[in-house]
């Protein structure tokens, strides 16, 4: 029964943090129609080893706890670490660290 309660709860948490993700596309879709393909090209993982978020070229890794806790402190930062990463793609300044 706990088991039961810990995994449907960590849906629950994965899919809030998803939603979170997809309000801040959303959001910028709506004031930067140009960048709709870019804004909807990284797929979201969820990457409990990630400091923050983070992205690859290909994937948007994020925390689920940094996310949660960044978008009840100001979720206005959500969109811009968001558009962060998208341009992060956009010039190619992809960093690899350890």
């Amino acid at each position: 029964m706990d088991r039961e309660k810990i995994e449907n709860n960590r849906e629950t948490i994965e899919k809030d943090r998803l939603e979170i993700l997809v309000m801040a596309r959303n959001e910028l879709y709506m004031k930067m129609r140009f960048l709709d393909v870019a804004l909807s090209s990284l797929p979201f993982v969820l990457d409990t080893g990630a400091e923050g978020m983070g992205t690859d070229g290909l994937y948007l890794y994020y925390d689920p706890q940094y996310l949660g806790g960044l978008f009840r402190e100001d979720r206005v930062m959500v969109n811009r670490i968001y558009l962060h990463l998208v341009l992060h793609g956009i010039f190619r300044h992809m960093i690899r660290r350890k």
